[in-house]
């Protein structure tokens, strides 16, 4: 049974770009969208989901595939992080709950994984970062959060 943490967004036609934060790389082809979703004493939980795109209003909206929920351990998260976290005056920033990265996953990891994630009822079993995650790590919180105020504000 997969796990929903985002709902498919219920009108997809009017879908206009691909959102494109300015901390990201070019081309957001290939990269997946990644909150941290909860921390845990040396738990953290990532929501992992496919790219978002921009409606008409510029709101966020993620299409109707599947979401995950990926536990990790912190320390190694955070060591992962202070290597492959850009910008880089981020780096040894401590993780917090809502913040927003955009990622390449290993193809071949996360297939391996999707059946242990489809089963998950908490944060485990878990998946150290660089077994699934390609570097670098693009933090993009900033931009996020000016997403969402855009679509609490939008009409």
């Amino acid at each position: 049974m997969n796990r929903r943490l985002l709902p498919p967004s219920e009108d997809v036609s009017d879908r206009t770009t691909t959102w494109t934060p300015e901390g990201a790389s070019p081309g957001m082809g290939g990269f997946h969208y990644v909150v941290v979703d909860e921390i845990v004493g040396s738990s953290v939980g990532l929501a992992l989901s496919a790219w978002p795109e921009l409606d008409a209003q510029g709101r966020l909206l993620f299409g109707a595939t599947d979401a995950y929920l990926v536990g990790s351990p912190r320390e190694e998260l955070e060591t992962f992080l202070g290597k492959h976290r850009l910008p880089e005056n981020l780096r040894e920033r401590p993780l917090r709950i809502g913040d927003v990265s955009t990622v390449q996953v290993r193809p071949e990891a996360l297939e391996e994984i999707l059946d242990e994630l489809d089963e998950q009822q908490r944060l485990e079993p878990f998946f150290a970062p660089e077994s699934w995650i390609e570097p670098p790590v693009y933090d993009v919180t900033a931009d996020a959060h000016d997403a969402a105020k855009v679509a609490f504000y939008a009409p």
